[in-house]
């Protein structure tokens, strides 16, 4: 029990910016799958609180720590993956996106790959947790839609979700694997995921522009 509280640190950011409490021990998207690139999603988005900014990238492979429970993140298919560099009340936080669609909507796992933990003996017991939303992208903004967390409890009581999973101080982590989280989400993802995060493109100055 003591280790599930610790590994559930690292949803920090998203957790503090959004009202998703859920995470999943595995992705959405497996690393043998080719991820799919949206057009029009590179660039930086924010809103009063928070700032993504998305790189696409052939292979990712950020060094998260000296640890090696953290290798690099690498697919066996030539595929795009998507570097998102969050900042969020000072705190910065590195995430691989993996995008693959779902009846035909976007869906985008997020796993945490570069972090600053400045308790060396605490990293030792740190592992990285999944967080995967609903993606759409428009013109001049991204709406990512998170599994809504008082749905999620109602459907449990009801037996209408069959997901294992363990509830750890209002935080829910999601012990399902991924065949059976796409199940879910292909049955559930309209009515699930409805917790949303609007972010807006960020415009580029003048310098900016002449600097690139």
């Amino acid at each position: 029990m003591r280790h599930l509280k610790i590994i559930l640190i690292l949803a920090v950011v998203i957790l503090s910016v959004t009202a998703c409490n859920i995470n999943s021990l595995y992705p959405l998207f497996s690393e043998d799958e080719p991820t799919v690139k949206v057009d029009g999603l590179l660039g930086e988005y924010s809103d009063d609180e928070v700032s993504f900014k998305f790189t696409l990238v052939d292979t990712l492979s950020i060094k998260t720590s000296k640890n090696k429970m953290f290798p690099d993140y690498r697919s066996k298919e030539e595929s795009a993956f998507y570097a998102i560099d969050i900042e969020h009340k000072g705190e910065e936080v590195i995430y691989s996106g993996r995008v693959g669609k779902i009846n035909d909507d976007y869906y985008i796992n997020l796993l945490p790959k570069k972090y600053e933990i400045k308790n060396g003996f605490l990293n030792i017991n740190l592992t990285p947790m999944n967080t995967f939303a609903k993606l759409d992208v428009y013109k001049d903004s991204i709406r990512l839609s998170f599994i809504d967390f008082e749905w999620f409890g109602k459907a449990i009581e009801k037996s209408k979700v069959r997901l294992k999973y363990r509830e750890i101080n209002d935080v829910v982590l999601l012990l399902s694997e991924t065949k059976d989280l796409k199940r879910f989400v292909a049955k559930y993802g309209d009515e699930a995921f409805t917790e949303d995060m609007v972010l807006y493109r960020k415009k580029r100055d003048n310098n900016e522009k002449q600097n690139n």
